[in-house]
């Protein structure tokens, strides 16, 4: 239940539990948030930058989420520093629907020393700090609640376009030693493959080699 104070008058409210609430919440009709159009593109922005001054060693950004878990808790919950979310109540077409676009750009003539990246997935375990048994931290998670659609097209975990211009010099890149690559023995023999992990290329599904041990 929301307290009827709106700021503005623009469906902006305060709810009555310290809630600050652009828009009303609704899964099947437009008109409940606040409206988008050709010439109002985003309805919040926060724009930082550098003030014409080098930056000394720190870590910046424009905007912070952060939730702080303190008190243990059992299963069945799930907890987000963020989240964004795109739903589609509609038949569209469209170039590309993303729940959230990470973007990284470089200006022309301009040199970056240092690694760079649209979207930064980073995992913590410093010592004493423990991952259970049988269970899985990583820097990117693909889920999903329900594949049970109908895949005409392909559904993938990971999917990367042709660029507008220019083209990927590398599908990935690695360190030289992250820690899962060991070059020390390898499969002798190209028989007997246990499992095939499929690619898709344009369209066509494409199958990489597995093995469960690196000899014959």
């Amino acid at each position: 239940m929301l307290n009827q104070k709106s700021i503005a008058g623009n469906r902006i409210y305060l709810g009555n539990k310290g809630e600050w609430l652009m828009g009303r919440f609704s899964s099947t009709a437009d008109n409940k948030g606040l409206k988008l159009s050709s010439s109002r593109t985003s309805l919040h922005r926060v724009y930082g930058d550098t003030g014409s001054t080098a930056l000394t060693a720190g870590v910046y950004r424009p905007s912070l989420s952060r939730m702080l878990i303190g008190t243990a808790f059992s299963a069945g919950v799930t907890a987000c520093g963020s989240q964004s979310q795109i739903k589609v109540a509609a038949s569209v077409t469209a170039d590309y629907l993303a729940g959230m676009w990470g973007y990284a750009e470089i200006v022309a003539a301009k040199t970056v020393t240092g690694s760079i990246t649209g979207v930064r997935g980073t995992v913590d375990l410093p010592s004493t700090a423990v991952i259970a048994s049988g269970q899985v931290a990583s820097a990117f998670l693909a889920d999903s609640i329900d594949l049970g659609g109908t895949h005409t097209g392909v559904c993938a975990a990971f999917h990367v376009p042709n660029p507008l211009a220019g083209t990927w010099d590398a599908f990935a890149y690695f360190g030289s030693a992250p820690g899962f690559i060991d070059s020390g023995s390898t499969k002798s023999t190209p028989g007997g493959v246990d499992d095939w992990l499929i690619v898709s290329i344009a369209g066509t599904a494409h199958y990489i080699p597995m093995y469960h041990s690196k000899t014959a």
